[in-house]
């Protein structure tokens, strides 16, 4: 129905029964809601969210641009050593796989851990400065 559509350049079309009785009209959205299930709307997603913790971390949505996450956390490799677009999608680079909620990575200063994740997207990020990279900036030049 949808490459009817498609090739007919209609976004309605009128369903009729083995009679040729109509009995409704359907549009591209109610054949994608049929296969797929409910769609969200576009304006029902918040945007993604970066939450500074007490102890110094950060809690980041998985969506936040890697452009938005080497901002927060003064980084600016981030975006040069992980070219994706979503903080998500380093994470997925990184490891090669989906990782589970509780894995995380080490990435020059930083620990990035998964916090949260509902089926194979990761939603929430905690980001802590590496021990390693704490002792290093207390210490100061050598």
């Amino acid at each position: 129905m949808l490459q009817q559509m498609r090739d007919l350049r209609q976004h309605l079309l009128l369903v009729v029964d083995e009679h040729g009785v109509c009995v409704g009209l359907a549009t591209p959205l109610d054949v994608l809601t049929a296969v797929a299930g409910e769609l969200p709307d576009a304006g029902d997603a918040d945007p993604p969210s970066a939450s500074r913790l007490p102890d110094g971390g950060w809690s980041l949505d998985g969506r936040l641009a890697v452009e938005e996450v080497a901002r927060l956390l003064q980084a600016p490799d981030l975006r040069r050593d992980y070219p994706d677009a979503t903080l998500a999608g380093c994470l997925l680079r990184a490891s090669g796989a989906i990782p589970e909620e509780g894995q995380g990575m080490d990435w020059r200063q930083w620990r990035f851990e998964v916090e949260r994740r509902v089926g194979p997207r990761i939603e929430r990020v905690r980001a802590t400065r590496r021990v390693e990279a704490l002792a290093d900036e207390l210490a100061g030049p050598a």
